[in-house]
């Protein structure tokens, strides 16, 4: 007899290798989404981080180095990515896709502007 077609075995085997497969892309898929949030939220500080120089620079060549104005000024700007839960002079609760993270802001000075970090 000449049959043809698969043995349950080698179902099986196929159905195993496709589960392992599948395993494998939903790990990869799900690190590829942890990894464009946390990428947003440095680009988001990277961003803060520039307005807070442009401003600094700005308010300094017209002679004003007021920290407050500054902070003021950079989080009127809106980021692209991220938005800021909570936020005052020192830093704040910086939310991206509903990952929070606390961010911390040294202020600026006169020789200096100010900078923004993840603690």
């Amino acid at each position: 007899m000449n049959e043809k077609g698969f043995t349950l075995i080698e179902m099986i085997a196929v159905l195993f290798v496709l589960g392992i497969l599948a395993a494998i892309a939903v790990h990869k898929i799900v690190k590829v989404d942890e990894r464009a949030n946390q990428v947003a939220l440095n680009s988001t500080i990277t961003e803060m981080n520039s307005l807070e120089l442009s401003i600094w620079a700005q308010k300094k060549f017209e002679g004003q180095t007021d920290d407050s104005s500054i902070f003021t000024e950079v989080i009127n700007v809106k980021t692209k990515a991220c938005n800021f839960e909570t936020v005052s002079e020192m830093g704040g609760i910086l939310e991206c896709n509903g990952i929070k993270v606390k961010t911390k802001r040294t202020p600026s000075t006169s020789k200096k502007p100010a900078t923004w970090s993840i603690e």
